[in-house]
């Protein structure tokens, strides 16, 4: 490729050249205002394929003109936190300000500006958020993305929701459906189980780590057909629909714990049987403590046992550890 400049410029190498120019043109006019013949002629490349030489195509483009300043802003995080770790002193608010500190310092230079201006249009990107782009007589066309969706890499189906209230504006964000995970144009990014993570991860002490995996599941033209559309457009039920579907979400969560808890306090019941003498006493107390907590819990689950209706929870609790007892020991 060739290495000149326009007159009176510095002589810089094509990549560069076209990574400055591209830079000033989406700051100017938007990320999807700018096209790869109008960057290669700014640049003055005499090469129309320059851009595919060097990047692959216009989206590779726009990934190396933010990758290139990213790069400043990471090392700079990365020397931040390695001081502050020789130091001892690497604690949440000292984490969060060395998150922040580098990008913050962009603003004292014009191309770091020009950074955070771009930065600011991608993470706005109307395809950042799952939407409908087209519609027909069979279904609806949907782009974008859902981000953080918990195990979506073990199912078979993904259903779509709402996850804010929306106004008349966001009528083609209003969109709820279920499709399976093979359906052409879905792609996942999956977070691993196990990963290797950084201090910036998990940065506040006494929160657990997620060893769940979650995925950033993208919608690439996806066609959903009308028999899978609950949500079109239908802007005031975005809110009653994500409210309802977590309520009974959360209900599911709550009311699965009972059951749980009967069971582990009848086999705590048994082990306590079973136990030499001298370990009595040790499991007699801890078996109050899970008594104690699965009574507490049983309101949440309206229980009949054996056609009595458990209206106290001691009593259901009774039934229920005399039930699994019996159970254990056929």
């Amino acid at each position: 490729m060739e290495n000149s400049s326009p007159a009176g410029g510095t002589r810089v190498d094509g990549r560069t050249r076209l990574l400055d120019t591209a830079e000033e043109l989406l700051d100017r006019h938007g990320i999807d205002g700018v096209s790869v013949r109008t960057v290669t002629k700014a640049a003055g490349h005499r090469n129309s394929s320059a851009v595919n030489y060097h990047f692959g195509n216009r989206e590779q483009l726009v990934a190396a003109v933010l990758q290139r300043r990213q790069v400043i802003v990471e090392e700079r995080r990365s020397a931040l936190l390695d001081e502050l770790e020789g130091a001892g002193t690497l604690d949440a608010r000292a984490a969060v300000d060395a998150a922040v500190r580098p990008l913050a310092d962009m603003l004292d230079c014009p191309e770091g500006r020009c950074y955070l201006r771009l930065l600011h249009q991608a993470a706005n990107h109307p395809d950042y958020y799952l939407r409908v782009v087209d519609r027909n007589d069979e279904g609806i066309v949907v782009r974008g993305a859902k981000a953080h969706i918990s195990a979506a890499a073990y199912f078979n189906e993904i259903f779509v929701v709402p996850c804010r209230n929306m106004s008349e504006d966001d009528a083609d964000y209003a969109v709820s459906f279920a499709i399976p995970v093979d359906t052409a144009g879905v792609v996942q990014i999956a977070h691993p189980i196990k990963a290797d993570f950084g201090p910036l991860d998990f940065p506040v002490e006494g929160i657990p780590l997620r060893w769940h995996t979650d995925s950033l599941v993208i919608f690439d033209d996806v066609f959903v057909p009308w028999e899978r559309v609950f949500l079109c457009g239908e802007w005031a039920f975005a809110m009653p629909l994500v409210y309802n579907f977590a309520y009974f979400h959360r209900h599911t969560a709550a009311s699965y714990r009972v059951p749980v808890s009967e069971m582990m306090v009848g086999m705590a019941m048994n082990a306590s049987i079973t136990a030499p003498a001298r370990a009595v006493m040790p499991v007699g107390r801890s078996n109050s403590s899970l008594i104690h907590g699965a009574t507490t819990i049983m309101p949440m689950k309206p229980m009949t046992t054996e056609g009595i209706p458990a209206r106290t929870s001691t009593v259901g609790l009774r039934i229920s550890l005399t039930r699994l007892g019996a159970i254990s020991a056929r």
